[in-house]
């Protein structure tokens, strides 16, 4: 799993043996894919991807080379430079490959030094890397290809290797930035505002269901705008971590004091105090993770609930797959004309269609001449029983209106009855916001007609 913001790639360890593996973990507002590679023996586990960003392109290559392997590692390895060697794009080689490199007299050590001379790759790591002082951990690049800069050592995570921690130059995109529409809806003065929306809403008895509608419409729209204004901002688009909190902060502090003077002194005393408080900042980072989900779980209302918070846990998102176009307005003209067409074509096959109606019908003693006709404590239960949902074509807030309820609860009673009594769907009531939706995560996403309309009607048409 990983924090928000980014995303992770991996392969598994193959054979029997239980867990290992490679990863990458990498900011989402990068590109990563992974890359094929010469069929190798299984003397080292690997992982090649290519990361890209603003038409720049890092192919990155871990390593993971087990204790006790053949001398058949060097011609594997050696397979895998000759084919990386004409490959596209800068190269960057990381991970543990268990030879002391700090050590002259290790023959298998300068041999591995060697081979990497001869490809005109470059070792940058000086330190050791492992609890009992030997040069592990590995980061090389071709020469002049990569600068690499601000190498250390981290030594707070728990492992008998310490993480390496370096930069390079490849450039993330900035964070986007979004134009933002908004009303201060909780700022607006509940009773002033009832009291001007039933001044508006005032001459409505001998209407007609459409005449209703738009006077409901018109009169909301007008009042919302005159107490809650639309206003327009370009916000940038920042992930949230709300279990990121300060306690968490003020530990990690403490944590990379106590390792700076740890690297100072070198002091067994100074070690286990750092040790100590990293298992302490763990122990809080898994403590503070465990009580926001469990409480997130506990204040959920239903199963939908417990799928987004099961979804954030593993930081599942919906991918929303569109066509590729040049402007929003270009794109939503294209899907509804498409729409258009398709149920002029289906309207048309309706009409031409060879089904014979059968003429027997069977016999009903009762009948339902009329509607009965609903009251203000009817849809006043109704309203305030149904969920929170709106739809764009809604002059306001579905929650606003169950606060502000007693000055359009007249006019919605009258608009619901007035329907009842005619044996005609108003056309304010079939309008919709269409989200086109892709009927398979499989299908070809340029294709109009792999794609689904799905509407969103106004709330008083689903009263």
């Amino acid at each position: 799993m990983t924090q928000p913001g980014y995303k992770l790639t991996q392969v598994a360890r193959r054979g029997k043996k239980k867990g290992g593996g490679l990863a990458v973990i990498y900011n989402d507002r990068l590109q990563c894919s992974h890359l094929n590679t010469v069929s190798l023996q299984t003397t080292f586990e690997h992982l090649l991807v290519k990361i890209s960003a603003q038409g720049q392109h890092m192919n990155i290559l871990l390593i993971y080379r087990p204790p006790k392997t053949s001398r058949d590692f060097f011609d594997d390895f050696g397979t895998l430079l000759d084919s990386l060697d004409t490959a596209p794009g800068r190269l960057l080689i990381l991970g543990d490959f268990n030879y002391h490199i700090d050590d002259r007299q290790n023959t298998d050590a300068q041999k591995f030094m060697s081979l990497i001379d001869t490809h005109g790759l470059v070792q940058h790591v000086c330190e050791s890397t492992h609890i009992k002082g030997h040069l592990l951990d590995q980061i090389i690049t071709r020469q002049d290809d990569i600068a690499v800069k601000d190498i250390s050592l981290d030594l707070s995570i728990k492992s008998d290797h310490a993480a390496v921690l370096f930069k390079t130059s490849i450039k993330v995109p900035a964070r986007e930035r979004k134009e933002v529409s908004f009303r201060k809806w909780k700022e607006i003065d509940i009773d002033n505002f009832q009291q001007d929306l039933s001044t508006k809403l005032s001459g409505y008895q001998d209407l007609s269901v459409s005449q209703c509608l738009k006077l409901y419409n018109t009169a909301s729209g007008s009042a919302i705008d005159e107490h809650a204004p639309l206003k327009t901002c370009t916000a940038t688009i920042h992930t949230n971590a709300p279990r990121y909190d300060m306690d968490i902060r003020q530990e990690k502090r403490k944590r990379r004091k106590l390792e700076k003077q740890f690297r100072t002194t070198q002091l067994t005393v100074h070690r286990e105090l750092h040790d100590a408080e990293r298992n302490c900042v763990n122990a809080l980072m898994e403590a503070t993770k465990s009580k926001f989900f469990n409480q997130a779980l506990q204040e959920a209302k239903g199963q939908k609930d417990n799928f987004i918070i099961s979804n954030r846990l593993l930081h599942k998102q919906k991918q929303v797959s569109l066509p590729s176009c040049q402007a929003p307005k270009e794109l939503s003209d294209r899907f509804s004309e498409f729409f258009s067409e398709k149920i002029t074509k289906i309207r048309s096959g309706l009409a031409q269609s060879d089904y014979v109606y059968a003429d027997e019908t069977q016999s009903c003693d009762a009948s339902l001449p009329v509607f009965q006709p609903t009251t203000q404590a009817e849809v006043r239960s109704l309203i305030l029983k149904s969920p929170d949902k709106s739809s764009l074509v809604d002059p306001m807030r579905t929650w606003f209106l169950k606060k502000s309820l007693d000055s359009t609860l007249p006019l919605i009673t009258l608009t619901i009855n007035l329907s009842l009594s005619k044996p005609k769907v108003p056309p304010e009531m079939k309008e919709a916001m269409i989200k086109p939706l892709l009927k398979k995560p499989n299908l070809d996403s340029e294709v109009l007609k792999n794609y689904r309309p799905v509407s969103n009607l106004s709330y008083l048409s689903k009263l």
